[in-house]
């Protein structure tokens, strides 16, 4: 049996992803057990990493700009992009 919304379509369920710490938190709490010292370090690895790849990802948001106009400009050599659409 399916599962419809009014509009007669299927219901979507979203990706679950099982991501480092919720496969640690979750195998401890199947096992009626704290985190161990290792997992723990390695969520906090996990974290860390994370404020590093947020960090790479405001420095390209904030050269967006001039990262897509130096890609136009290589991929349009010879003229702006602008001429290429004449």
């Amino acid at each position: 049996m399916t599962v419809t919304a009014s509009s007669g379509s299927r219901s979507v369920a979203p990706q679950l992803y099982d991501t480092l710490p919720l496969g640690s938190v979750r195998l401890a709490e199947q096992q009626d057990r704290f985190p161990g010292r290792t997992e723990l370090e390695r969520m906090v690895t996990f974290f860390q990493d994370g404020q590093r790849r947020i960090g790479i990802a405001r420095r390209i948001a904030a050269n967006a700009d001039g990262i897509v106009a130096r890609a136009a400009d290589r991929i349009f050599s010879g003229g702006s992009p602008l001429s290429y659409l004449d």
